[in-house]
């Protein structure tokens, strides 16, 4: 139950935590969420019962990642644009170095300084949270979404987004998929008779290989002859199928491992390359709300996907129908996609477009129009305004107040 609620709190705490960062800045969101996981932690030590643990590390500590996890995926989003993916890629390897290190790191603190010191170690590595979030320097599209908003945090105009909408179902699916496969799937290897720790091994190579191709997916998914949609909807679709053929892999270990290289090698495109589908699927204003409201849906997806495979497996007796239920959600992904894209192409995908075309152009501003080369000169870039159907006090005055 302690980590159930550690995992599945996101569905709160990603709204919070997208109100929080529109209301202050990403800056103060990520050290407000540093010393609410330190808090958390510290407060663990002092713990007597289970009750007590889900409090302070299942909520406090859980929503304080929460808010630092958001608070960084907001800030690169505002920061990068024509290399987002890569940005994002980037960032992301983070998450596979943290799966290889803090699980055996941690098991080694409760072996020398027992369960109790482990979180007072883990609290003091927190703590370096606040020093990061200090080193968020807001950037200006930040002060102009606030604006465009005109000073509410949360507008209920994004669900009328049909694209995002659609993406909201795609990332509650293959949400619920990574939440049945990583929770479900050391326990199918260990029933179809390979060793404890042997199981462990797969949920390795799966890190491994996902940390090795997070910045190669994020650095073809921004070359310009690569369409990202298609990289991300045909990845879920090989996943599906292999997913489905899953049981014939499970006969021994070699044939598992081949399947969680595989399965880790086609899942990466969702890792780099979702927060910058949605990016392209809302208008800038929305960035913030649009990442909260998803980071809710993947908590929704991890939290129901334990479930749906541990129910799944009490009434077959066995793994595999679990299994190929998740390929059928991950193919059914595909067909979503293709709606999603063909919903893009529609008015308001097109007002989106421009919308964030205007973005590019106010992101050019803030850099250095010496150094930048598509940037270079105010009239380049009122020329660049000036072809985007947006009004003038929105772009000229902004050009202008910027650049003076």
């Amino acid at each position: 139950m302690v980590g159930s609620v550690f995992l599945g709190q996101s569905v709160i705490s990603g709204f919070l935590a997208s109100i929080l960062c529109d209301k202050l800045d990403c800056r103060r969101g990520c050290m407000i969420g540093g010393l609410l996981a330190a808090t958390g932690l510290v407060g663990s030590f002092f713990a007597s019962n289970c009750t007590h643990l889900i409090i302070s590390f299942g909520v406090f500590t859980g929503v304080g990642l929460a808010f630092c996890y958001q608070a960084v995926h907001i800030s690169v989003s505002h920061y990068f644009n024509a290399k987002r993916s890569f940005a994002i890629a980037i960032m992301q390897m983070g998450s596979s170095m943290g799966q290889l290190v803090w699980g055996p790191l941690t098991h080694y603190f409760i072996d020398i300084y027992t369960w109790r010191g482990a979180f007072l170690m883990l609290s003091a590595f927190s703590l370096h949270l606040i020093a990061i979030g200090a080193l968020l320097r807001p950037h200006k599209n930040e002060y102009l979404h606030k604006k465009q908003r005109g000073g509410s945090a949360f507008d209920i105009a994004i669900f009328k987004n049909i694209p995002f909408d659609l993406l909201m179902f795609n990332t509650t699916l293959v949400s619920l998929v990574l939440g049945m496969f990583f929770f479900h799937f050391p326990a199918y290897a260990v029933y179809s008779g390979t060793s404890i720790h042997a199981s462990a091994l797969l949920l390795g190579a799966i890190g491994i290989t996902s940390l090795a191709l997070k910045p190669l997916f994020g650095a073809v998914m921004n070359h310009p002859d690569v369409d990202m949609w298609t990289v991300y909807s045909m990845s879920q679709t090989v996943s599906g199928v292999v997913t489905v053929l899953c049981p014939l892999f499970m006969v021994n270990f070699t044939g598992q491992l081949i399947y969680a290289v595989i399965f880790a090698v086609y899942t990466t495109p969702f890792f780099t390359a979702h927060a910058a589908i949605t990016l392209q699927s809302v208008e800038s204003k929305h960035f913030g709300a649009s990442i909260g409201i998803l980071q809710s849906v993947v908590g929704l997806g991890f939290f129901f996907g334990p479930i749906v495979g541990g129910w799944t497996y009490s009434v077959t007796g066995s793994y595999a129908f679990a299994v190929q239920f998740a390929g059928g959600c991950l193919l059914v992904n595909t067909l979503v996609m293709f709606a999603m894209k063909a919903a893009s192409r529609g008015k308001h995908g097109e007002d989106i477009l421009e919308d964030n075309k205007f973005n590019d152009v106010t992101s050019c501003h803030n850099s250095d129009i010496h150094t930048t080369s598509r940037c270079r000169g105010d009239v380049h870039r009122l020329k660049a305004a000036s072809h985007l159907d947006i009004p003038v006090k929105s772009a000229h005055a902004y050009i202008y107040n910027t650049t003076t």
